[in-house]
């Protein structure tokens, strides 16, 4: 017998439990077994954070207030530090009075924004394969996905111009990410001044999510930020976020920044929905964006080795995967072996019968189905022992590769190694 008012949450009818939740409970169900699972599930850093950051952290909490409300949108002296971080970085002028809001994290930007800006109806662009959050947000507020590829690329921009000149439904705002999470991709300056031109022709917002974007794997020019497009704040508002850079995932510091118009309204949603970081954790941020930057190179050059690591380990098991430009990630197609099952069961066969979790392709969206995503959380060693389980697993499953197979026993259990 149930007890109180009839629950009646239409924005949630036909939306799935968060998919990265659910990846980590099904590598503990895994795991609770007996074997040793490679976590490669989620995009959860494991590196520690800069010690400067951690220092300036301890210190700030024992000053008075410490434990107060945190000042909401950002510390004065948060928001500048942001500013000159981005004139260091990407020679972008910011006024931090307007055009700087320090969020929880880029998603809790993404989710704030799209509340703020999309009304019940509006059209919400997104790109096909995306991050989880940017295909349900849009719901979540009342928006009408519209899907377009997601290469940074001529057919992009045909897609959107095209998406722009619909009518059903009306597009308001495309919520887009360049370093891509999951495929690594990273676009032009070109790529975006021609996305911000079309945008501003059609009056739609552009939230980009560059949260991968201090994460470049390859030589050459670092990704660049669409605030560097001439008029790019006119219409995006780009979210950003100290997870990645300075592995402060579990500190929840992200920025919405450009748009001073759409800035000043999340402001005032913000205002009745959530409180600043707590004065330690602001403190911290701006040791992160003050201090030694020799740090976020050390992460990069991690990431570097990890990801040669496990496309090297792939490629020998038999897999077609390309090294991503940017991110923490690996999206790679499956192999042919793979083609009776869906990425779902592909999923779920590599975690109980390999020893390795992942995320399936399609909780990206259709364009991902075919592919799986693999982060680089875990040392080389890691990711090595992946690989080899992997190729293991791909032997057995030669032999009969069908969805009703029994489950295999190739999988070890494994002491960790550091």
């Amino acid at each position: 017998m149930s007890f109180g008012p009839a629950l009646h949450t239409p924005r949630l009818s036909g939306l799935p439990p968060y998919p990265m939740a659910a990846l980590r409970a099904m590598a503990a169900e895994a795991a609770a077994g007996g074997n040793d699972v490679v976590d490669l599930a989620m995009g959860d850093p494991d590196l520690p954070p800069p010690p400067y950051v951690l220092d300036a952290f301890r210190e700030a909490m024992l000053a008075p207030g410490a434990h107060r409300y945190g000042v909401g949108g950002g510390s004065a002296a948060l928001r500048r530090a942001l500013a000159k971080h981005y004139q260091r970085r990407f020679g972008v002028g910011l006024d931090p009075n307007r055009e700087i809001l320090a969020t929880n994290g880029a998603q809790g930007a993404l989710s704030s924004l799209l509340w703020t800006l999309v009304g019940e109806g509006d059209g919400v662009a997104v790109m096909d394969p995306a991050y989880p959050v940017h295909l349900s947000n849009p719901v979540l507020a009342g928006g009408v996905l519209v899907r377009l590829p997601a290469s940074p690329d001529e057919a992009f921009l045909r897609a959107f111009d095209a998406a722009c000149r619909r009518d059903t439904p009306r597009l308001r705002v495309a919520v887009l990410g360049w370093p891509s999470a999951p495929s690594g991709e990273v676009a032009s300056v070109e790529f975006l001044t021609e996305l911000v031109s079309t945008a501003r022709k059609n009056g739609v917002w552009l939230l980009h999510d560059a949260a991968n974007i201090d994460i470049w794997l390859n030589s050459g020019a670092p990704p660049p930020s669409i605030l560097q497009v001439p008029n790019g704040r006119e219409v995006a508002v780009e979210l950003y976020s100290l997870t990645k850079p300075y592995n402060l995932a579990a500190w929840r510091v992200g920025f919405a920044i450009g748009n001073a118009s759409v800035l000043e309204a999340l402001g005032r949603f913000r205002s009745h929905s959530d409180h600043g970081h707590p004065a330690p954790v602001q403190a911290a941020a701006i040791a992160a964006l003050e201090g030694p930057q020799e740090c976020v190179a050390e992460t990069r050059q991690v990431y570097y080795r990890r990801r040669n690591a496990l496309v090297g380990g792939l490629r020998e098991a038999g897999w077609s995967v390309d090294p991503p430009a940017a991110g923490i990630s690996v999206w790679a197609r499956l192999p042919h072996v793979f083609d009776e099952l869906s990425a779902m069961q592909v999923a779920e066969r590599l975690v109980h019968d390999a020893g390795v979790a992942c995320a399936p392709g399609s909780i990206f969206g259709p364009a991902g189905e075919r592919h799986v995503r693999l982060t680089l959380v875990q040392p080389v060693m890691r990711l090595e022992l992946a690989a080899q389980q992997i190729a293991n697993f791909m032997r057995v499953f030669r032999d009969d590769a069908t969805p009703s197979a029994p489950r295999l026993s190739c999988v070890p259990t494994a002491r960790r190694s550091p």
